[in-house]
């Protein structure tokens, strides 16, 4: 690719086409480029009349470059553009190490209405595992007292990754009751 547009578009196209494989050699390019390109990628992801595709691909390449830009992804989950919070919200928990103000935001999420949000947010917090003990009261509140079957499920998922010693033995307490 000549530049990081070149690449941007590249990926964009690729995605529109269904091919995953240009893609991907396009966001490993992105990556490849190193935390320099920071300021740019961040200039596309929250630049409001940027194509929402581009900004997607922006928000993918800046998570897949760490914890550089780890700020840069949380304020993409605040965004207008439901899909971009959506990406953001998936992609900020495979910005490794975690840290707690990424896990709070996350925390906040389980009490959004957009019911796929919610549900992003809890795999988030699941892939963090357990540098995201804080959102242990929250998901087992969303665990046993959610009306949505799938948010429950992905609850109870959430848990045992996180804290599987306490979940093992909440289930061998109900189980002597």
């Amino acid at each position: 690719y000549s530049d990081l547009d070149a690449a941007i578009n590249s990926a964009v196209a690729a995605k529109a086409q269904a091919d995953d494989k240009a893609a991907q050699r396009a966001e490993i390019w992105l990556k490849q480029q190193g935390s320099g390109s920071i300021p740019a990628l961040a200039t596309i992801l929250h630049d409001q009349d940027a194509e929402l595709p581009r900004r997607i691909t922006a928000c993918r390449a800046l998570a897949a470059l760490g914890p550089p830009a780890r700020t840069d992804v949380l304020k993409a989950i605040s965004s207008d553009q439901r899909s971009l919070r959506i990406a953001a919200t998936e992609r900020i928990s495979l910005i490794r190490p975690s840290n707690k103000q990424t896990v709070e935001r996350l925390v906040q999420l389980l009490d959004d209405q957009d019911q796929q949000w919610r549900k992003i947010a809890i795999q988030s917090l699941r892939r963090i595992g357990t540098s995201a003990r804080q959102a242990i009261p929250k998901l087992d509140a969303l665990a046993n007292e959610s009306e949505d079957e799938i948010i429950r499920a992905e609850a109870l998922k959430a848990l045992k990754t996180i804290d599987p010693r306490h979940t093992l033995s909440d289930l061998r307490d109900s189980k002597n009751d």
